[in-house]
């Protein structure tokens, strides 16, 4: 890579080079092949006493960006230099909300990687948009829900024009990221701000499915007591929340689904793949996997419950007392 002694001394953050050279040097904003500027490395690395030399010569020019539409600024946010960002925020010559190459701003990299700090000064500014859509039509706010950043969430949620309900380019919303991640402390900030659907769909599942899907109790419990859940539907795979919490015995959850009057114990499931020795696509009620598999507790919750699914045919032609059936039978002729 082509780079000149400035380059160098600035990305070693040797100061007394760096003086010197530019109290000689003509050029004070060389680029190097990548278009990077000695001021751009400095930042880069988090050398504040070498960046404060750069600012106090009028001659260096703290905005121009690489090749890569990368300035000073977006590198020091980057890499979470707090110090250096506070520098060239308060250089007044730098555009805080410059998007890169890639459609990213100084705030959408700090919120990825979880730089508190950094979030904290450049919102401060009030001169970056919170909503900014990358190449990914991801924010700030998706990133740091999908990455688990707490703090983050807080500082973005806390800012009235931060929309929490943006989907990206995979349907995805910050909700259904912290679902999928297990992250319930942000499940919990993005539910308590009112301004988020529950019921948002990507193209396979909803947030309530994905949570029972993946084992996220916790998750689910909170889901369920927001007032605009929808606790029945199918997924792409034509499973329902009661038939996800039947195959994983949570007797919590089928509890709380049967609950709030709004399941259909009738509704039936698709290749369960808890049931090892079905080879094929076999169609269940919840009440059928249930006597299948043998969850007691979750058959009486069931049977009492105030649905109409006792009799219920399923797929296969059997009902749920055919099933019971067929199991003892089973059981009789293990080894």
């Amino acid at each position: 890579m082509e780079m000149t002694g400035l380059h160098l001394a600035s990305y070693l953050g040797i100061n007394e080079a760096v003086n010197v050279i530019l109290r000689y040097e003509a050029l004070i904003d060389p680029r190097d092949s990548h278009d990077a500027t000695p001021l751009s490395y400095a930042a880069r690395n988090g050398h504040k006493d070498v960046v404060k030399l750069f600012l106090t010569t009028d001659k260096s020019n703290p905005a121009i960006s690489d090749n890569n539409c990368r300035t000073p600024l977006l590198y020091a946010a980057m890499n979470g230099h707090e110090d250096v960002v506070k520098l060239l925020l308060t250089n007044g010559r730098v555009d805080s909300d410059l998007m890169d190459n890639c459609g990213r701003t100084p705030l959408s990299y700090t919120a990825m990687a979880g730089h508190e700090d950094v979030v904290k000064l450049l919102l401060e500014t009030d001169k970056v948009n919170p909503n900014y859509w990358d190449g990914y039509h991801r924010t700030p706010l998706l990133y740091a829900a999908m990455k688990g950043h707490v703090g983050v969430v807080k500082l973005l949620l806390a800012t009235e024009r931060t929309n929490p309900d943006l989907w990206d380019s995979y349907h995805n919303t910050p909700l259904l990221y912290a679902v999928m991640n297990g992250y319930e402390d942000i499940v919990k900030l993005l539910l308590e701000t009112g301004k988020v659907n529950p019921n948002f769909k990507n193209a396979d599942k909803k947030p309530l499915s994905s949570a029972l899907i993946l084992g996220h109790v916790g998750i689910a419990k909170l889901l369920l007591a927001t007032e605009e859940i929808n606790p029945d539907f199918w997924d792409s795979d034509r499973n329902t929340p009661l038939s996800y919490a039947v195959r994983n015995k949570e007797e919590d959850i089928v509890k709380l689904l049967l609950k709030t009057g709004k399941v259909d114990s009738v509704a039936q499931t698709v290749d369960l793949p808890i049931i090892s020795n079905m080879m094929s696509q076999t169609k269940w009620t919840p009440l059928s996997l249930a006597i299948y598999t043998g969850h007691e507790s979750i058959i009486k919750r069931l049977v009492t419950a105030d649905i109409p699914s006792a009799n219920l045919i399923d797929e296969n032609g059997l009902s749920p007392l055919a099933h019971a059936i067929k199991t003892a039978e089973r059981r009789l002729h293990m080894p």
